[in-house]
């Protein structure tokens, strides 16, 4: 029995060429095993980075589009600018600064219509001095600014609706406070 034991071990146990096939299996199974995971790992690396990529390309896209945005946002408030710099006239300045000067003038209007101005003074009430005053600086402005066409009017305060002048293309410059 002793013989049929040895047998029946050698044949089911791992003896000899056996063993060593079955060891030799297991480590290029565990080695295959490894470089699998290696790999997955170098797969989720690369798209990591893949994915990084793309969120830079997509931030630097954004980044276009906002320089787009700004570049046209610029040249817009560039033509505003020069229109609103061309719109502006610098007799403004000196008829506000006489304004100032004068408590009973409680606004100044403009309209231009093609090449002359209509320049509205409102005051609190008729007054002939305050009116002589407005002329002498209407003749100021004639001299000063002497190749643009004017018109002068001056109105009391009471015949006069601010509010619908706008629509009449009068634009106000000086309106007291």
């Amino acid at each position: 029995m002793a013989f049929e034991e040895e047998s029946e071990i050698s044949h089911f146990g791992c003896g000899g060429m056996m063993c060593s096939i079955k060891e030799e299996l297991e480590r290029l199974e565990e080695e295959l095993s490894r470089t699998i995971k290696g790999k997955d790992r170098d797969i989720q690396f690369r798209e990591y980075i893949i994915k990084e990529r793309d969120k830079e390309i997509i931030e630097l896209k954004a980044i276009q589009d906002n320089l787009e945005k700004i570049t046209i946002s610029k040249q817009v408030l560039t033509l505003f600018f020069k229109d609103l710099l061309n719109e502006i006239q610098p007799f403004y300045n000196f008829l506000i600064k006489e304004a100032r000067s004068n408590e009973e003038i409680t606004a100044i209007l403009v309209s231009k219509e093609e090449d002359y101005y209509d320049i509205w003074f409102i005051i609190n009430e008729s007054n002939f001095i305050l009116e002589s005053k407005i002329s002498e600086v209407f003749c100021d402005l004639v001299k000063k600014f002497s190749d643009l066409l004017f018109d002068i009017l001056i109105l009391p305060k009471k015949k006069v609706n601010l509010e619908n002048l706008g629509e009449k293309g009068f634009k106000v410059i000086y309106k007291k406070n």
